[in-house]
C-alpha cells in the first residue's frame, strides 16, 4: 500500500527566499527546514542511461539551505536547479554509497565542477512512494577524483 504524496515544488521565488530567509537574524523555521519538497524527475534519456526508476526528485528546505550557506552555492544556480541536475556532463555510481548516484554538473564554482550526491529509489516513510534524494550540492575540490571513478568503471552515464 502507498499513499500519494504531493511536495511543495521548489521553484527559483523558494530558492530566493531560502537564501534570504537563512540570511537573517530569524534564519528558518526549524519545522519550514524538515519540509520536504519536489525538485522534478529525470528525464527519460537519463532514467535509461543510469537504469533507475521515474521516481520524484526530492530534498529538504535544510538540505537546499546547507547547499547555500555551508557549500557557497548561489542563489543563481539554486534557482535553475533541476534544469542543471538534468542537463548534467556525468553521472557516476558513488564509490562509497550503494544505491547512490554522483551527479556531475556542467557547472564550476571556484574552479571546480559542482557535484550532487543522490540516493536512489530512498523510502520515505511507511506508505510513502520511495523517491530519489539529493543529500547535498557542493564544488567537488579534487577533481581528479572524476578521473579516478571514470578509470574505476563508475561512470554510467555522459562524456569523457
Amino acid at each position: 500500500m502507498s499513499i500519494e504524496i504531493e511536495y511543495e515544488i521548489f521553484t527559483p521565488q523558494m530558492a530566493s527566499w531560502i537564501c534570504a530567509a537563512g540570511s537573517s537574524a530569524e534564519g528558518i523555521d526549524a519545522e519550514k527546514m524538515r519540509q520536504i519538497v519536489s525538485i522534478g524527475r529525470f528525464p527519460a534519456d537519463i532514467l535509461t542511461g543510469i537504469g533507475c526508476e521515474d521516481l520524484e526528485i526530492v530534498t529538504t528546505i535544510s538540505v537546499f539551505e546547507k547547499m547555500v550557506f555551508d557549500h557557497g552555492i548561489g542563489t543563481d544556480i539554486l534557482s535553475r536547479f533541476h534544469s542543471i541536475l538534468c542537463a548534467p556532463k556525468q553521472i557516476f555510481n558513488s564509490a562509497s554509497r550503494p544505491g547512490s548516484v554522483v551527479v556531475v554538473t556542467l557547472e564550476i564554482q571556484r574552479g571546480n565542477p559542482i557535484i550532487i550526491p543522490i540516493q536512489l529509489s530512498k523510502p520515505v516513510g511507511k506508505y510513502q512512494p520511495n523517491v530519489h534524494w539529493v543529500s547535498s550540492a557542493y564544488a567537488k575540490d579534487n577533481p581528479r577524483q572524476l578521473q579516478k571513478w571514470e578509470k574505476d568503471g563508475l561512470l554510467l552515464w555522459g562524456t569523457t
